[in-house]
């Protein structure tokens, strides 16, 4: 379960707010509901160290560090197989570990996020805003004190991403709806 550890969100946007257009599945070339463990080794090798959550055997949570960047992935366990249910990542480096399926990268601005997605987002301000999963302390990052929160209307895909202080995108996590890969409802 992701938790926004901020009063005024709940886990879905307004009508008014949902982007249009495809859904973002991909992050740091990790494609949500399709990547597993293997693929996402294959681009980056071993990660540095493993996350398990006691309370969930489902969950399994992997950290790389690669240079001045992280990057995490969760894990779920299913009957179809291990794949990508989440994907965070921060810092400066360029290259395959800073951008999205549609472009949008590490140290872009607000104008880049809105000239790919559009102009149909929640921007959420706070001193205490914190991204991440509840059931593991290294998935919980502060993110700047500003998010900005793209769901899509098809799926509800979850993209948000931490603005630092000078404007400047410094982290992106993004995840898969709640009832994936079924759909709620079914």
């Amino acid at each position: 379960m992701l938790v926004f550890l901020l009063p005024a969100f709940s886990d879905h946007l307004p009508p008014e707010l949902l982007a249009r257009g495809t859904p973002e599945r991909t992050l740091a070339g990790i494609t949500l509901g399709k990547s597993k463990l293997s693929d996402v080794m294959r681009i980056y090798g071993p990660p540095t160290r493993q996350v398990r959550a006691p309370n969930n055997p489902e969950w399994s949570g992997y950290i790389w560090e690669i240079s001045s960047s992280k990057i995490e992935v969760d894990f779920e366990h299913e009957r179809q197989g291990d794949f990508a249910h989440y994907v965070y990542i921060q810092g400066s480096d360029k290259g395959r570990l800073d951008s999205t399926g549609a472009g949008l990268k590490l140290g872009d601005d607000i104008s880049s996020l809105r000239h790919i997605y559009g102009p149909r987002f929640q921007v959420i301000t706070s001193p205490d805003v914190r991204i991440g999963w509840e059931n593991a302390e290294d998935f919980k990052v502060s993110a700047g004190g500003r998010l900005i929160v793209l769901q899509w209307r098809s799926e509800d895909f979850s993209l948000v991403v931490g603005i630092s202080d000078i404007g400047k995108i410094v982290a992106m996590q993004l995840t898969v709806p709640e009832c994936y890969p079924s759909g709620c409802g079914q």
